[in-house]
């Protein structure tokens, strides 16, 4: 827990509630700001001391951070406490001392922040909660603030910040001290803040906002603070201006600070960088995601900050777990097809939104080939003379081929590759594409293609289909595969004359030979102009047609 002490002269903090801020944040936090009296002690007391507690509370990190203003007390402080569960006019114990608040004193200001269990998150939330300050002449408690938490807006943003003059650039060792708190409004783009200061070395002579400048870093005044008091070592100041939209800017992502020049430190004696109570944002379109490839495990997650305080923390498990990384953004890398809830958290333990995004596998796809009655060419009888072709029709080249599921493959060319002399049997076609991703298994089965004998019941005599085939003819083409010139054989045609077409895989006409079976009994082919891949021959003679492929490879 992280505490700091602010004692003032003249502070009067309580100015602050007749400003009318209301402490409303995004999200998940909620805030208040009441004020604190002798009336409200229960029994209440004649005090005439004023106070006030201001803070937020986020209920998903149950962090509860406050400043709490006092001045006119009637005696010394003693000590300073939440207590719980208890309405007005009845009391309760101690929930959470303030730890180091200023005693012996009877005003000051004093900022710190607590972690509250689920039980005290409930009392606070139903209002439960008060803050008192205990003195020498109260010890039961001076005056009392009842916390009731207001209700959220959209577009609300308090702020926070201490005074001194290390932060000043460059630090100086002045025992100035102060606080600022303030409230901005996004959609009326008004800015409304109070401050305080005392124990300076010389007298005021002014006072400004300046950004954009992280910690450590000066930056232009933005805004003079009109009429700030001047020639004076302690005192208060208020104001509100509307700001640009480069500002707001600046202001959300912490690049705002205030300071206070004196005459003894012209450029600033002592200086706060604002600390916006408000849930940061980040990046969230569809470039924060990088789809896994086809191996599945290598996608990407970017983080780009838009508003909050660096130094950020980056979870891709919705707050679970942080990674620090570079205030521009952070990537995960290496990561596998799934959905991830995206959450940043900022210095001030501020906590975005969760964003769920989702890796896909998308780039690098699968590739896809044929898959058609045409990429199988059956074995004669007897034979291992079956062909099957894998042709490509997506995924990027150089290609290897597989008959066996992707166990081995075998490099091709671009345009396909025939495996020859095959067994009659089943085979597992497999592509694989330059990337290394490897197409679905497409199972196919080379037949033997035997002739069969029927019985005539009429003559009891034996018919060979092959008889009544050699009718028609036989084609047989060679060599194949090809590096485009073959020639194409026709025998047992009971025919003088056939025309033989060679067609592509999309049936388009390419060459076509008219053979004089009384001259010759072949047709030579030259498709060396021609894409490689699967090519269709038809033969068609006055006893019928036939039909046969080859593969032309580079």
């Amino acid at each position: 827990m992280k505490t700091k002490i602010y004692v003032f002269q003249k502070a009067v903090l309580f100015s602050l509630l007749l400003l009318g801020l209301s402490f409303t944040v995004k999200a998940t936090v909620y805030s208040f700001g009441v004020p604190m009296s002798g009336g409200q002690e229960n029994p209440p007391n004649g005090s005439t001391a004023q106070g006030a507690v201001v803070g937020n509370y986020n209920d998903v990190t149950n962090v509860l951070n406050y400043a709490i203003g006092f001045r006119n007390l009637g005696s010394p402080t003693t000590a300073g406490h939440f207590h719980a569960p208890a309405g007005p006019g009845a009391n309760a114990g101690v929930i959470h001392p303030f730890t180091n608040f200023p005693v012996g004193v009877m005003q000051g200001v004093f900022q710190s922040s607590v972690v509250l269990t689920e039980p005290q998150e409930t009392s606070l939330k139903n209002g439960l909660v008060y803050s008192n300050i205990h003195t020498s002449g109260f010890p039961g408690g001076e005056i009392r603030g009842q916390i009731i938490l207001n209700a959220l807006t959209s577009t609300t943003y308090p702020f926070i910040g201490s005074y001194s003059g290390t932060q000043e650039n460059p630090p100086n060792a002045s025992p100035g001290i102060g606080l600022i708190l303030g409230v901005y409004d996004a959609a009326s783009k008004n800015i409304s803040y109070i401050l305080g200061f005392s124990s300076l070395g010389s007298g005021t002579t002014a006072a400004h906002f300046h950004a954009p400048a992280a910690p450590g870093t000066n930056a232009s005044v933005i805004i003079p603070k009109a009429g700030f008091p001047t020639g004076v070592m302690e005192g208060f100041y208020s104001n509100q201006h509307t700001i640009t939209a480069m500002q707001e800017t600046w202001l959300l992502k912490g690049l705002w600070y205030s300071n206070i020049h004196t005459s003894g430190f012209p450029g600033g004696e002592i200086r706060a960088q604002l600390m916006v109570m408000a849930a940061p944002t980040f990046l969230n379109d569809g470039t924060i995601v990088l789809n896994a490839s086809c191996f599945g495990n290598d996608g990407n997650l970017t983080i780009i900050p838009q508003s909050g305080v660096p130094p950020f923390m980056y979870s891709k498990d919705g707050g679970a777990t942080y990674v620090p990384g570079p205030a521009a953004g952070f990537t995960f890398t290496n990561l596998s097809v799934g959905s991830y809830d995206l959450r940043l958290k900022d210095a001030n333990g501020m906590e975005s939104e969760i964003v769920t995004k989702t890796i896909v596998q998308q780039y690098g796809a699968l590739p896809t080939f044929i898959n058609n009655g045409t990429i199988v060419l059956d074995a004669t009888c007897g034979n291992n003379d079956g062909n099957i072709s894998i042709i490509p029709t997506s995924g990027g080249a150089p290609f290897m081929y597989s008959i066996d599921g992707g166990t081995t493959y075998v490099a091709g060319p671009d345009g396909g590759y025939t495996f020859v002399n095959l067994a009659p049997g089943t085979y597992h076609l497999r592509l694989k594409a330059a990337s290394g991703c490897e197409s679905d298994v497409v199972e196919r089965t080379v037949e033997q293609n035997c002739p069969r004998s029927t019985t005539s019941s009429s003559k009891g005599v034996l018919t060979d289909d092959l008889s009544q085939m050699n009718k028609t003819g036989k084609v047989a083409t060679f060599p194949n595969p090809s590096k485009g010139i073959f020639k194409v054989q026709l025998s047992n045609f009971a025919s003088s004359r056939a025309e033989v077409s060679v067609f592509d895989g999309k049936g388009t006409l390419v060459q076509k030979r008219l053979v004089n079976l009384n001259e010759g009994s072949s047709a030579d082919f030259n498709l060396t102009g021609r894409a490689p891949g699967l090519y269709y021959i038809k033969t068609v003679s006055d006893k019928g047609t036939t039909t046969s492929k080859v593969m032309v490879q580079r």
